[in-house]
Formats: C-alpha cells, structure tokens, sequence
C-alpha cells in the first residue's frame, strides 16, 4: 500500500514541477505574444477597413456596416501615407474609447475618439479627436512625423467622413503641448472671437505652420509624446465641406463580413491551454518515457518465466495468481495505450474549436470545466491503467511494479 501511495506522490511531485515549469515558459512566450498581438491590433487591418463606408455622388455615405458594431461611430478620419485610416467614436466622456476599441471590446490601444464634450455630428467650430500613440505607427502613433518640416510640407491634407457630408481637412499645424495646455484643451471656443485667438496661439506656439484661410472650422488631432512627460503632439486641420467622392478599394469577399478577433469568442483561456500541456504530459511523461512504455515488454518476459515454471509445477497456485494479474496488467495497459493518444486528440481539437489564439487572453472561459474534466480522466486514465496492483515476482527489480510516468 505505501508503494501506491508513494507511487501517487511521485507522480504529483512531477506533475507539479512540470505545470510549473511549463506555467513559466508560458509566461514568457505569452508577454512576447501579447507585446506582438497589441500592436499588431492597433492597427486598421482589412477586417476593420471592409467596414469604411462606400460613397456615391447621389446616396452620400454609406456608414450602415460600421453602425451595425457601434452605433456611437460619428466618422472616419483618413491621413493619406499614414497608417491613420480609423472609424471615430464619441463616447459618454474621454475616458471610455481610451480603453475600449470600436467593437466595445476592453483594448489598452483604445480606439481613435472625438471629445465627449463635441457635438456627434461635428457641428462645433472647435472639434479634438484623441488617439493613442503606439510606437509602431498604429492608431495616432504616425502624427508625430508632422513634426518634421519636409513630412509637414509633403502632407498638407487628410479626409473626413461623416454619415452627413465630407470634409478636406488642410493641416496647418503641429504643435507640441502638454495635457494640461487650457488653450489647446478647451472645447468651449463656439464663437468667431475664440476661434481667432486659438489661431494666433497655434501659429505662435507650433513646430510647423502654414498660412491657410481663417478656418471657419477647426479638427484637432491629439496623442501622446514621449520628449515631454505628459506631453501631447496636436495636429490642426481646417475643415472644408467637400462633395469629393474618396476611393475606397472594397474588398474581394463575399457573405456576411466579420472581424478577425471578434467572431465566435473575445479572448481565448490561459487555463484551456494548459489542460492540453497536461494531458499531453502524462500521455508522454517527460523525464519516464522509456521506463512507463518499457513494462509491457518486462511484464512479457515475466509471464514468459511463470509459463515455463508452470510447466514444471502445475499445481503452483501463487504462479498461477501472479500469471493472471500480469496478463491483467497487460490488457489494461494497452486500453491506456489507445485512451491517452485518444484524450490528447479530443483535447487538442476542442482547443483549436473553441479558442483563437489571435485575440486577447483571458485566465477561464465556458469551456474551461470541459477541458479540466478531460485532465480529470486522463489522468485517471494514467493512474489505473498503468498501475500494476497484482501479486508482486520475487525480482521485484525486473518487473516495475510503480507507475513510471
């Protein structure tokens, strides 16, 4: 009995190293993928860019697609030979789309937003847009190169849409500020006087200016800066209404159109994929391969030598037991045998049926007691069928008689 019950310990002990060490391998791998997979979703892929509206001289905007997954969308702002090609939203205050993006989804890339103290519809004659800015040039991140005279002096123009009209938008500016800058943060600049003033304080106070017509309407596009703490890079645009049509190339598809990331689930489970590692760990046990698969032929030879003793003494009947509890053992471990390959399948297809790796992790999800409850079985799949519990040989060194997995 205390064999067995070491035998469990043993393979608790093992077990526990291996999950921890695999826990550690895991982690590493999965700050590498969530580094990789946070900026990689910044960006306005082909899976957000085939909801950019259509236009037609006679039917305007077509934002129907876009509105189906976020009725708080107001318009797509397109800077040409950037990377900023985005549907904005207006949420309830600044804070919300500065950590959820356009799907509602919790995002630390956020989304790109117009200030919740603006009007929807871009009526002001002051309008902010935030984003945030990621150092591989997704959301606002390309806004900085503003910075630079001849980038500034190659880009004088971006595009906005609305569900209402268009708008050119003659960029005029770069400036940079910080987060608290009240001359630069006011939403309340609704009359011609305090339109006047910002003008002069942009042209006073930014890198790059250039002279346009006093705009009647300004958009500001802010991010944040690394030179300054708390700093901000602010781009101004005067909008012009415009009936310029914008290509759009429309996508080669067909059917209804999905989002990658946010089809059949929103996260994938750490836990799920651990529950495969560890049915994987006691079908091939990492430090004991040879010694839990090498027992059948021992085991063989075994009942080989009780054969032919057998036939010396008939009348043996602990040779007899012992025969039986061998061939026993033999029939239970090829049942094993087929069970542990069979329960690492089932785990391994469930996985890739219910998880995408491609989307932000999570520690559980619905499937989780499934996966847990095929641990529970393979594991005791292991424990019965590759336990000898019968009458021990004499050569105890011969026959294994603990699990060795």
């Amino acid at each position: 009995m205390w064999k067995i019950a070491a035998h469990f310990g043993n393979v608790i002990i093992r077990m526990i190293a291996g999950i921890v060490a695999s826990s550690m391998c895991l982690y590493g791998a999965y700050a590498m993928y969530d580094s990789y997979y946070t900026n990689k979703q910044a960006f306005s892929s082909w899976d957000l860019e085939q909801y950019k509206p259509t236009q037609t001289v006679e039917e305007g905007n077509d934002f129907e697609d876009i509105l189906a997954i976020n009725d708080n969308v107001v318009g797509w702002i397109t800077f040409p030979d950037t990377h900023i090609d985005y549907p904005v939203a207006h949420g309830s205050n600044d804070i919300e789309y500065a950590a959820k993006d356009i799907y509602g989804e919790p995002s630390i890339t956020g989304a790109i937003y117009l200030a919740a103290q603006n009007n929807g519809d871009f009526s002001d004659h002051y309008n902010i847009i935030y984003g945030h800015h990621m150092d591989n040039g997704a959301m606002f991140g390309d806004l900085d190169k503003f910075e630079d005279a001849s980038y500034f002096a190659a880009h004088p123009s971006a595009y906005l849409m609305t569900p209402d009209r268009n708008y050119t938008l003659m960029i005029f500016a770069c400036m940079q500020t910080d987060a608290y800058d009240n001359h630069v943060y006011s939403i309340l600049r609704n009359n011609r006087l305090s339109i006047d003033e910002l003008c002069e304080e942009i042209k006073e106070n930014s890198a790059q200016y250039r002279e346009v017509k006093t705009p009647v309407k300004i958009i500001a596009f802010s991010t944040c800066s690394d030179a300054v703490s708390n700093g901000r890079v602010v781009v101004f645009a005067s909008a012009i209404e415009t009936d310029e049509i914008l290509e759009k190339e429309v996508p080669l598809s067909v059917g209804v159109r999905k989002a990658i990331g946010h089809g059949q689930s929103p996260a994938w489970a750490l836990v799920n994929l651990l529950c495969v590692l560890v049915v994987c760990f006691a079908w091939l046990p990492v430090t004991h391969l040879r010694k839990k698969y090498g027992r059948k032929k021992a085991v063989k030879k075994w009942i080989a030598k009780i054969e032919d003793a057998n036939s010396e003494n008939k009348d043996d009947e602990h040779l007899k037991s012992l025969e039986k509890d061998l061939r026993k053992f033999i029939k239970s471990f090829n049942i094993g045998c087929i069970l542990e390959p069979i329960l690492l399948v089932v785990s391994i297809i469930i996985f890739i049926l219910t998880e995408n790796i491609f989307t932000p992790m999570i520690l559980i999800d619905k499937y989780t007691p499934l996966m847990l409850a095929l641990v529970a079985v393979s594991i005791a799949t292991d424990i019965i069928c590759f336990t000898y519990r019968g009458d021990q040989p004499e050569e105890t060194e011969t026959v294994s008689t603990t699990k060795g997995d």
